[in-house]
C-alpha cells in the first residue's frame, strides 16, 4: 500500500473575492467552486477582512461539502478588530486551516450584527486539488 504524504500538492488553488463597495443587508455570501471530477479540494488557509459601520459585531465561517460520507464542514474564523478606520470599524482573520471539499463545492460566510450602514468584505482561500 502506498503512503502519500499530504504535503505532496497537486494543483494548487487561490482564489480571492470581495462585494466591493459594500451591500446594506446582515448576511453575504462567497461561493467557492465545486471541485473538477474525481478531484477533492483540499483547503489550507484561509483570509477575512470586514469593515461596518463602527459598533457592529462580525462572524465569519468557512464551510465546505466534503466527498461522500465525510459530510459537511464548518471552520469558524475568529476575527479580530483592527480600529475604526475612515469610519469603519475592520475585522481580520487569517487562519490555517484543513477543510476537504468534495462535490457541490464551498463558500465563505459573513454575518454581522445590525443592517444598518453597509458591509465590505474581502476574502481569500488556498489549497490544492487532489486526485
Amino acid at each position: 500500500m502506498a503512503v502519500r504524504a499530504i504535503i505532496t500538492q497537486d494543483d494548487p488553488f487561490q482564489v480571492s473575492m470581495n462585494n466591493w463597495p459594500g451591500q446594506p443587508g446582515a448576511y453575504y455570501n462567497f461561493p467557492i467552486r465545486a471541485p473538477p471530477p474525481g478531484k477533492t479540494l483540499v483547503l489550507t488557509s484561509a483570509s477575512v477582512q470586514v469593515r461596518v459601520p463602527p459598533g457592529q459585531d462580525v462572524m465569519a465561517t468557512l464551510w465546505g461539502n466534503g466527498p461522500p460520507g465525510l459530510g459537511v464542514g464548518d471552520q469558524y474564523l475568529v476575527l479580530t478588530r483592527q480600529g475604526t478606520f475612515y469610519g469603519q470599524d475592520i475585522f481580520t482573520a487569517n487562519h490555517a486551516i484543513l477543510l476537504w471539499v468534495g462535490g457541490g463545492g464551498a463558500g465563505f460566510g459573513i454575518e454581522r450584527s445590525s443592517t444598518t450602514g453597509l458591509m465590505t468584505a474581502s476574502v481569500s482561500v488556498v489549497g490544492f486539488f487532489e486526485g
